[in-house]
């Protein structure tokens, strides 16, 4: 495929052209929210005062799916960006395996300690904002 020197052109196009990792990527969103409302969910009672460990255990697990999905789509990304810029492109699934890693230690500490980082959504997001700003 002839790209555009339009980047903006040469996305759509890329876009257009990749309609299999579009569905790839919709139905890793699709489960990505749902374990993740799932999880947070469960977290959440806990933090409340619900002292069964049965269900924080199963809402870490389930924010640990939701984080693998993450990386799932930052790594179905990386083959469209990398024709629009091939050096910020490694920044995506990078980024989203960095995300992981600190929600699976804020998941782990929890487990152990049975407390909540503090400021732990901070942590987890400040990749995803960098992430984020690389897309723009």
């Amino acid at each position: 495929m002839d790209l555009p020197s339009d980047p903006r052109r040469c996305v759509f196009m890329v876009a257009l052209d990749s309609r299999g990792a579009h569905d790839q990527l919709s139905s890793g969103r699709g489960f990505r929210l749902e374990a993740g409302i799932g999880g947070t969910t469960l977290i959440q009672a806990f933090v409340d005062g619900d002292t069964d460990r049965a269900p924080l255990t199963i809402g870490v697990l389930l924010m640990m799916c939701s984080g693998i999905a993450v990386v799932g789509i930052g790594l179905l990304m990386y083959p469209v960006l990398k024709t629009v810029n091939p050096r910020l492109a490694v920044w995506c699934p990078a980024l989203r395996i960095i995300e992981l890693t600190v929600s699976a230690a804020c998941g782990l500490y929890l487990l152990a300690r049975s407390e909540v980082v503090p400021n732990h959504l901070l942590w987890v997001y400040i990749p995803t904002g960098i992430g984020g700003l690389i897309l723009t």
